[in-house]
């Protein structure tokens, strides 16, 4: 490892280091922490700059299964403006278009079953969520076949970590180090505005 790539590694961990204890301390709109099931995975989509403002690890007793919300956060005044409301909608399906890719390379050697993760569109701005495929046909399963599930994709959810931290970790990109953490001192407050919004906009 020559001296520019041992500097870009320093620089990635310090990152992931900022990530992760930033993440830990956060709480959402209710005063909840993120859940330890699903925490990392939440800072390796920061690392790779996609912004969350909720996420689940899966819970037996509710039947929820783990997901992560992505949204960027809402222009000031979008409520009546319609080209910030544009902008808003632009800006997520940016995001939606970088996720693709990271899936299907995800996919590449795995076989899709109803455990895999997919995005799905979240409200009218774009935002979206990563879940697995089953979550949305699961009341039709029995009980024991619904925790079956759960435990599933909280291991897929698990894989797909370990996927975006190897990615992080081995890209070559320039990092968007100064980006990313600016985007984070942001997300506290986001968090509370974007779940309204994303509230709003399913009435």
């Amino acid at each position: 490892m020559n001296t520019t790539d041992a500097q870009s590694q320093n620089e990635r961990e310090d990152l992931w280091d900022k990530l992760q204890s930033h993440i830990g301390h956060l709480v959402d709109a209710t005063g909840l922490e993120i859940d330890e099931g699903i925490r990392e995975n939440v800072v390796a989509l920061w690392a790779h700059n996609f912004p969350t403002y909720g996420s689940c690890e899966g819970h037996e007793e509710s039947l929820c299964f783990p997901y992560v919300d992505i949204d960027t956060p809402a222009p000031q005044g979008w409520v009546e403006d319609e080209q910030k409301q544009k902008e808003w909608t632009e800006s997520n399906m940016k995001l939606q278009k970088r996720m693709e890719p990271l899936l299907q390379r995800f996919y590449r050697m795995r076989t899709r079953d109803s455990a895999s993760l997919q995005i799905e569109p979240r409200g009218m701005y774009g935002a979206f969520q990563v879940i697995c495929e089953g979550a949305k046909t699961a009341d039709s399963l029995s009980r024991d076949e619904q925790i079956t599930l759960l435990h599933r994709s909280q291991q897929e959810t698990r894989e797909w970590t370990k996927f975006l931290k190897q990615e992080f970790f081995d890209s070559t990109e320039q990092l968007s180090r100064s980006d990313i953490l600016s985007s984070l001192d942001t997300l506290q407050a986001a968090t509370r505005k974007n779940a309204e919004n994303i509230i709003d906009s399913d009435q």
